[in-house]
Parts: C-alpha cells; sequence; structure tokens
C-alpha cells in the first residue's frame, strides 16, 4: 500500500518541483515596483501579480505537504514504537486528503485565467431613467 501512495507524492513532488509561478510572482513585485517609471500597465500586473502569488502559495503548501508526507514515511518506517508509527499513518492519510484538495484549488485557479474575459476590466456607463 504505501509503495503505491509513494509513487504517487513522487509524482506530485517532481510535478510541483519546479516552482515557475514563484518566479514570475517575483518578477512581476519587481514590474511593479518600476511600473511608474517604465509607464507599465499597473492593473493588468496587479492582476497577474494576484493570479501568481495564488498559484505559488498553493504550490508552496503543496511541496511542504510532501516533505512532511516523506517524513511521516520514514517514521513508519524506522520506528518500532506503535504509537508513533499509528500518529505518522494518521499524519499520512490527512496528507494524502489535503493534496487533492489544493490541486482542485490549482485547477479552478487556472481555469478562471484562462475563461477570464478582457471587457471585465473595462468601465461602463449605466444610465437610470425614470419611468412607467
Amino acid at each position: 500500500m504505501i509503495s503505491s501512495i509513494d509513487m504517487d507524492i513522487n509524482a506530485v513532488k517532481e510535478k510541483y518541483s519546479k516552482n515557475k509561478a514563484r518566479e514570475e510572482k517575483e518578477a512581476l513585485e519587481q514590474r511593479m515596483i518600476n511600473a511608474h517609471n517604465t509607464g507599465d500597465n499597473i492593473s493588468q500586473i496587479s492582476i497577474d501579480l494576484t493570479y501568481y502569488s495564488q498559484l505559488s502559495s498553493y504550490i508552496e503548501q503543496i511541496l511542504s505537504l510532501t516533505k512532511a508526507y516523506e517524513e511521516a514515511e520514514e517514521i513508519v518506517k524506522e520506528n518500532s514504537d506503535p504509537d508513533l508509527t499509528e500518529m505518522a499513518k494518521t499524519e499520512m492519510e490527512e496528507i494524502e486528503e489535503k493534496i487533492p484538495l489544493l490541486e482542485k484549488e490549482i485547477a479552478i485557479l487556472q481555469i478562471d485565467r484562462t475563461f477570464h474575459d478582457e471587457d471585465d476590466n473595462r468601465s461602463a456607463i449605466l444610465e437610470i431613467r425614470a419611468g412607467a
């Protein structure tokens, strides 16, 4: 049982090991700092920065959970204390539940960005008239 789960954890770790969202977030932060000097669209940079900040946060959480899973797995393999082993197994089960939830949040975030309408950022004039 542990070896098949271990393969899933390794696949998740490999998938998110290169956190390009963090690099993009840092680049956008620099662009935001220099936006007044360069004339960049601060509104668009802010939108992009929000997206990459959230994405980077989710990825960092997943990487942290994979590390905790590996540590708990080592405890299960190397420890003879039944109470500690049981606690580690419980932690592993909790992590197995949390990672798919975070991956779902990442997918939702990416879908929202993919189907973002450019007109959402534009101004609108709304005229209200009295009448029957």
